[in-house]
């Protein structure tokens, strides 16, 4: 099996740093803190189009410390490559 490399990649302005808190802060608390540390479970994110959703998910991974297996997979680019575009997703500390 050889695997496909996606045209996915973090946007650069996607930070926590220019993310508008506003009433946010106790989610943007929660999630720096998820990017620092290797938790269990699972954190789920609601919120109209262009809430900051995307913004917020790729924050994480960017704050994550170097050597911390994380990745950002949009789930709408990796619809054409089907359910097999996850595997290895297990073997992440992170998926966002």
């Amino acid at each position: 099996m050889r695997q496909l490399t996606l045209g996915v990649q973090l946007k650069e302005r996607a930070t926590f740093a220019s993310f508008l808190t506003a009433r946010n802060s106790e989610l943007v608390a929660h999630l720096r803190h998820l990017a620092q540390t290797a938790s269990a479970g699972a954190t789920w994110i609601a919120g109209p189009h262009t809430a900051g959703k995307s913004h917020l998910l790729q924050a994480v991974c960017a704050a994550a410390p170097a050597g911390k297996r994380v990745a950002y997979l949009p789930l709408e680019s990796l619809l054409p490559f089907g359910p097999g575009a996850r595997d290895g997703a297990e073997e992440l500390e992170t998926a966002c």
